[in-house]
């Protein structure tokens, strides 16, 4: 398990305890903090922020924004708790904390990082469920194999060669190449709201296929490098 750790130097004797149940933590002083350190899929399980003062509100808000890991946030007051939550922290503990209590709501916030969210689109990994909004999406098991194979890798161009060995395990041969093109078509008639302008699943010409992760969906809301479908 991997844990990225925004710390004010308050809480080492937390950091020692969850390394010591041989998770791997990157911990960072928000001065050091980059978040593009996020933007790689699947490499961050959880996040923990020590929420010490209003001005770290703004980053912790940007952090919860961009959706990539599950974030738990260490305030000194229920103040700063329902302000954290309320920027889009997961879940709070609240100085002074028991290093078992803090483990196990790490624990638990990392068992939920097998949940994509893009936009208004939601795909839960563990459980095969997609959602859009507030409505369920019903796909076929070859339809919800491919999306997970780009949801593995949001936000990274996927090749049709991996896409066709991820999800049928065939030998790559022209008629599965069809079968892609077929499928992604099936997919996004289902999820996306314009299938002339793809905003979710986007078409890397002669190479392969990208699921947008939450900043590209929002740079492309605003009309920010778009893409071709």
């Amino acid at each position: 398990m991997a844990v990225v750790w925004i710390t004010t130097g308050t809480e080492p004797h937390l950091i020692e305890v969850i390394r010591a149940a041989h998770w791997e933590i990157d911990a960072y002083t928000p001065v050091e903090f980059v978040p593009a350190n996020l933007s790689r899929p699947g490499a961050v399980d959880a996040i923990v922020f020590e929420l010490s003062d209003g001005m770290l509100l703004d980053m912790c808000r940007d952090i919860c924004d961009k959706r990539i890991a599950p974030v738990l946030v260490i305030v000194a007051n229920l103040a700063y708790a329902q302000a954290a939550l309320e920027a889009g922290a997961d879940d709070f503990l609240v100085k002074p904390i028991d290093p078992i209590e803090a483990l196990l709501r790490v624990r638990k916030l990392a068992r939920t990082s097998d949940v994509v969210r893009v936009g208004n689109l939601e795909i839960d990994l563990a459980a095969w469920r997609v959602s859009y909004g507030d409505h369920r999406v019903q796909l076929s098991p070859v339809e919800f194999r491919l999306l997970a194979c780009l949801a593995k890798r949001v936000g990274q161009m996927v090749k049709q060669v991996t896409i066709v060995e991820e999800v049928w395990g065939w030998k790559v041969e022209y008629a599965t190449l069809a079968q892609v093109k077929n499928y992604i078509g099936r997919l996004r008639s289902k999820i996306e709201p314009d299938l002339h302008h793809p905003q979710y699943i986007i078409t890397v010409m002669g190479e392969g296929y990208r699921l947008r992760n939450q900043s590209q969906w929002e740079e492309n809301q605003l009309g920010v490098g778009g893409s071709k479908s």
